[in-house]
């Protein structure tokens, strides 16, 4: 039972991180759920979570998804995902949990620097495929592929609900895939179930709750929370063994 309160408390806190700010219930939960159960359980885990968790953020915000700027990236995130798992089966999975969170460091550590300017990025087939070839790599090795989509969308798109809807869009969709495989493979059993029911629990008041502050701030403080939590959870990633 202790697992289970466990997992509650930290879904809750990837969701509240992820309702205020659309991304890092991944990266924060793939930290902390290791610890309490096997990796591939907490892989599977986080994976219905962050399905259950889109599927409602996407129906709340349905009216502000932009599809036509979510389909180029989309597309490249899901074909490149893949690569990502080979990348993690025949690679040294401490190297590259580094190269991911030095890469994450170093694009807060730029945005910080840029911060005090107007940063534009242009929404364009090129720009896509590269945040969502991205993405979909990362994706595959450690389930950390947002945030290429979080900086394309963030600062390529000019209204904040629209950023937030399409953003959640691209991550259900990549979830759903994920959801499906892992059913196919017959790899969700009674434990699992149990964990993500108790999961849920956090993931709903967390998300809720995240989302309610959402609602309520400017984009200047969102860009700044942004930045801060690509540090913190790309340093995460670096000091994770």
């Amino acid at each position: 039972m202790t697992e289970k309160i466990l997992t509650l408390m930290i879904c809750f806190g990837g969701s509240l991180i992820q309702g205020l700010s659309g991304f890092g219930f991944a990266m924060f939960v793939m930290f902390f759920l290791p610890f309490i159960m096997p990796l591939k359980v907490a892989a599977i885990v986080t994976g219905m979570q962050t399905f259950f968790m889109g599927t409602y953020v996407v129906f709340k915000f349905r009216k502000h998804i932009d599809y036509k700027i979510a389909m180029v990236p989309l597309i490249s995130s899901l074909a490149l995902v893949p690569i990502g798992v080979r990348l993690l089966v025949f690679g040294n999975e401490n190297i590259l949990k580094r190269i991911l969170g030095i890469t994450i460091v170093s694009i807060s550590i730029f945005l910080f620097i840029k911060s005090k300017k107007e940063i534009k990025i242009k929404t364009n087939v090129k720009n896509g495929i590269i945040a969502g070839s991205l993405s979909g790599i990362m994706s595959g090795m450690f389930n950390v592929g947002g945030p290429p989509l979080v900086v394309y969308y963030l600062y390529g798109i000019k209204n904040r609900l629209s950023y937030k809807a399409t953003l959640e869009f691209s991550f259900l969709i990549r979830s759903m895939m994920i959801v499906v495989m892992h059913i196919l493979y017959g790899n969700i059993n009674k434990e699992i179930i149990f964990f993500a029911l108790f999961g849920g629990i956090g993931t709903s008041i967390g998300n809720l709750l995240g989302l309610s502050m959402f609602q309520k701030i400017n984009s200047v403080i969102l860009h700044k929370i942004v930045i801060v939590l690509m540090f913190v959870l790309g340093t995460l990633l670096i000091i994770n063994k």
